[in-house]
């Protein structure tokens, strides 16, 4: 495929994103593919440390989801990801942290299937 074409097939919301990071919109695809790798893995663990309860651990999981998906522009997810670090801050419950999670997941599969449209980019 040539790269007019490639640009064809990038959704606004990357090229927004992109041009806001001075990024090229395939730099900014493959920092994206691999925070969602990191995501997946952060998400996995941060369920493991709900069911054991470990605010410490939910901080800072969520702390560095709200991070790397920030950076990225993607407000929509990195959002529940902020209250959810500022709850752990807080020593909160964990019935009071488990709907921001919840949340957060919500937004994350939606990204995820939205990145997965996304045209592939060498790495």
């Amino acid at each position: 495929m040539s790269e007019n074409s490639d640009n064809a097939n990038i959704p606004e919301w990357i090229s927004k994103n992109a041009d806001e990071l001075m990024l090229p919109p395939e730099v900014y695809i493959s920092i994206l593919n691999t925070s969602i790798e990191e995501g997946d893995r952060d998400q996995e663990a941060l369920e493991q440390a709900f069911s054991s309860e470990n605010i410490d651990e939910i901080q800072s999981l969520s702390h560095r989801l709200k991070g790397a998906l920030g950076n990225l522009r993607l407000t929509s997810v990195a959002q529940p990801a902020v209250e959810l670090n500022d709850l752990a801050k807080q020593k909160a419950p964990i019935s009071e942290m488990k709907p921001k999670f919840e949340i957060f997941k919500s937004e994350y599969a939606k990204l995820k299937q939205s990145a997965a449209s996304l045209p592939d980019v060498e790495s």
